[in-house]
């Protein structure tokens, strides 16, 4: 039996799915909603909802919550290898990979991370960003599932960034900040961002709101 609950917080709902025993997904979407049968309870994700509400409140850094990874093999020796790394450091790809035993499997490790069903808890990309920007506000969404893309494929990417870091810089600059940061990502497994940078000001200024992603040239699911 699953079970599921639509977590407010400061950056949007997020979805969380868990079983009996384990939280298995946490997404900023509601793709891992759609079709799955899962019961509605909130009891059920009490320890859950106060360790996200400390970590977007009160500055957890780290989950003790129980979680389960569905990944064997190659994949589950990168999420073990991820799990180990400390809040606000950041490792490589090929770091990973050579960890993991395989040096030239830097560009598999991105797709492994492409695929993580519990961002925040293990997080991957967010804390590069985090450790550079210093945003008061950061949304790294996954939007693969609006597009005509393998399932489960991490290839269309939104990113929200809110930094007074920006403060003076026209947006190809901005841009060029975030690019730096996950250059292995845009040359492995990201096929398009869409990239949405503002100071404080300009975030207030726009209600907090940032406009929809553009559609790819590659298709979207809502093409006719």
């Amino acid at each position: 039996m699953l079970y599921a609950h639509l977590y407010n917080s400061p950056v949007g709902d997020i979805s969380l799915i868990k079983d009996e025993m384990d939280l298995i997904g946490l997404s900023f979407s509601n793709q891992i909603l759609n079709n799955i049968e899962a019961k509605i309870d909130i009891n059920l994700f009490k320890i859950i909802i106060d360790q996200l509400n400390e970590y977007f409140y009160e500055g957890r850094k780290n989950f003790t919550i129980q979680y389960r990874l569905p990944f064997t093999g190659f994949r589950s020796a990168v999420f073990k290898e991820m799990i180990k790394i400390p809040y606000g450091e950041c490792v490589s790809y090929s770091y990973l990979a050579k960890k993991v035993g395989n040096p030239n499997a830097y560009r598999a490790v991105g797709t492994s991370c492409g695929k993580n069903p519990l961002p925040i808890v293990v997080p991957c990309h967010e804390e590069k960003l985090k450790k550079a920007l210093d945003p008061s506000h950061l949304e790294v969404i996954d939007e693969s599932y609006l597009h005509n893309v393998e399932p489960g494929r991490e290839s269309h990417v939104r990113i929200v960034a809110i930094s007074n870091l920006f403060e003076g810089l026209n947006l190809v600059k901005r841009h060029h900040l975030i690019y730096a940061e996950i250059q292995e990502e845009i040359d492995g497994p990201i096929h398009a961002l869409s990239i949405h940078t503002f100071t404080e000001n300009e975030w207030i200024e726009k209600n907090k709101k940032a406009e929809p992603s553009p559609n790819c040239l590659g298709g979207s699911k809502n093409d006719n």
